[in-house]
């Protein structure tokens, strides 16, 4: 059937073989984790940079082309406007005295 032989040669060549692919496969994955993190890293550090630019430039732009007054002026139409809007949901999730629970 199978000769001799075959059976020298099989864990002679073959399972060193195997092991030596698996190891290869095992440290080139190793290595992309270790990579994609260090690059997903980079990444989050640079959007976070980009932010910080870009907020730094909405409050210069805010103090350039905006007066104070106008600033004041539409703060306190937006608290006005969100007060009414709080007024409203407490009616609506108020049960009333004559409602039935």
């Amino acid at each position: 059937m199978i000769s001799s032989e075959l059976f020298q040669l099989l864990p002679a060549v073959v399972i060193p073989l195997f092991g030596g692919v698996f190891m290869l496969v095992w440290s080139s994955i190793a290595r992309l984790r270790a990579d994609t993190a260090a690059g997903e890293r980079d990444l989050w550090s640079a959007v976070n940079k980009q932010r910080d630019q870009l907020s730094a430039f909405m409050t210069d732009a805010e103090r350039r082309f905006v007066k104070d007054s106008e600033l004041r002026a539409l703060e306190s139409r937006l608290d006005d406007r969100l007060d009414r809007i709080e007024v409203k949901l407490d009616r609506a999730f108020t049960p009333h005295a004559g409602a039935l629970l």
